[in-house]
């Protein structure tokens, strides 16, 4: 009897159990509620899906992708650009030799970009811009100096401000381009003493941080002689002043690792990459950056600026070079900078952009690398001389697509802007080829090889 009755409990339970579930369906059924399942994990992905079909297929070939390829990654890859996979999957049953090209060549999206998505939330020193399509615009631009006592500032607290310091159409170009890089040639602080030894000490207030805003700058370069002229709690608030206005640096920070570090940004399918470093003096006062103590990245001697560009390049498609070098006044270039950017075009550089002569100087190439040794004073005192704007449109990943041009301008009286009639800017383009170290700039300022 005591079994029957726990058997007649259990069906009664189990009738009780069954009843709630169909109430419960008819309800949500009634109410018209969705149910969401969970998509599958990843040991329930189809074994036999093209993803996964691409991995077997790589596991067959001779060369290897540059980032480790997994289902789940190429997923998130067909996610964004459909018919990725099965493209992939043709080109590998048809060719010996998988290439991590074929990822741009299909979809206009690099390896190097997806795999840097892939990775949420971005790093720190990784920038997405607005621009997904080709082509993306680089700009950059020589010496920029706001410090407080210096002409050019005097001059600009007497206008309106950065419209009566910049024409309307320089302007116009500076924040049309995807990325503006320029020389940060001063230190960021309401503290700090000039450092001993220094004919030339600058210092800007840390609310004309703004004036980067108002150009449109995306990056500034602070591998140079003056972004420690005020000491070293100068050059930490010229660090926090930076972060906290939302602009990179490259090329110092407050040890090697932050020195070294490249700045990055994606744009048009590409991951974009910024390293700067700097052998401006001639009796060397700008500390050197160490493991445990603040500076500037060095390339006196090249190596470690050399280290931190192969390292930059094995992450990105296109690498910028930013270097401060030569010799101030003089269009003679130094061998030095030649051999630097010999160095730098075999570790990766994609392109070289010097600044620190204060004056234009002539440009080269390093087979697909065009180096561009000095941009001049793009705004930097009260004189009247010619400098210019590079631009650097990239239509694909490779330095051989990227059209590299000079746009003439002139800085006077406290202003920069650019050379409008056809004769000013053929005399500042026939001076640069006067001076060329090989190839020359055409009448629209694009530079060619010979």
């Amino acid at each position: 009897m005591e079994t029957k009755t726990r058997i007649f409990a259990a069906s009664f339970c189990a009738a009780i159990l069954l009843l709630y579930i169909w109430g419960v369906s008819h309800w949500l059924t009634s109410t018209a509620v969705t149910v969401v399942v969970p998509p599958p994990t990843t040991s329930q992905t189809d074994t036999n899906s093209t993803e996964q079909q691409v991995i077997q297929a790589l596991q067959q070939q001779t060369a290897s992708p540059s980032y480790p390829l997994t289902a789940e990654f190429l997923q998130f890859c067909e996610a964004q650009s459909p018919g990725l996979c099965q493209t992939m999957l043709q080109r590998l049953q048809q060719n010996p030799v998988y290439q991590d090209a074929w990822f741009y060549e299909i979809s206009k999206k690099t390896l190097h970009y997806y795999s840097t998505l892939y990775q949420q939330p971005l790093a720190d020193n990784v920038h997405q811009t607005e621009q997904t399509t080709l082509p993306v615009t680089l700009a950059f631009t020589g010496d920029v100096n706001f410090a407080d006592d210096w002409y050019n500032m005097q001059h600009y607290a007497t206008t309106n401000g950065i419209s009566d310091c910049f024409g309307a159409s320089l302007l116009k170009q500076m924040h049309d381009a995807d990325i503006l890089l320029c020389n940060n040639e001063f230190a960021f602080s309401d503290r700090g003493t000039p450092m001993a030894g220094k004919q030339f000490t600058f210092r800007a207030k840390t609310a004309n941080v703004s004036m980067w805003q108002e150009l449109g700058v995306d990056l500034v370069g602070l591998a140079n002689n003056h972004c420690y002229d005020y000491g070293t709690d100068a050059f930490y608030d010229t660090l926090t002043t930076l972060q906290d206005a939302g602009i990179p640096y490259v090329g110092a920070g407050q040890n090697l690792e932050e020195a070294m570090r490249p700045q990055f940004f994606l744009a048009g399918g590409m991951k974009i990459g910024y390293i700067a470093c700097t052998r401006a003096e001639k009796y060397i006062l700008t500390p050197e950056a160490t493991q445990d103590s603040p500076g500037v990245l060095r390339c006196y001697d090249p190596t470690l600026a050399v280290q931190a560009i192969e390292s930059a390049k094995a992450q990105c498609d296109y690498l910028v070079v930013y270097v401060h070098w030569g010799t101030e006044e003089s269009t003679v270039l130094e061998q030095a900078q030649i051999d630097l950017a010999d160095a730098f075009q075999q570790a990766g550089a994609d392109l070289i952009v010097g600044a620190h002569p204060h004056i234009l100087q002539g440009a080269g190439w390093r087979e697909d690398t065009p180096v561009i040794y000095s941009l001049g004073n793009f705004w930097f005192n009260m004189q009247s001389q010619d400098t210019a704007l590079l631009n650097v449109t990239l239509l694909g990943p490779n330095a051989s697509d990227a059209l590299v041009q000079i746009v003439p301008c002139r800085q006077s009286n406290g202003q920069t802007t650019l050379l409008e009639s056809a004769s000013d800017k053929q005399r500042v383009l026939d001076h640069l080829n006067s001076i060329m170290e090989s190839g020359y700039f055409d009448e629209s300022g694009i530079l060619h090889k010979d």
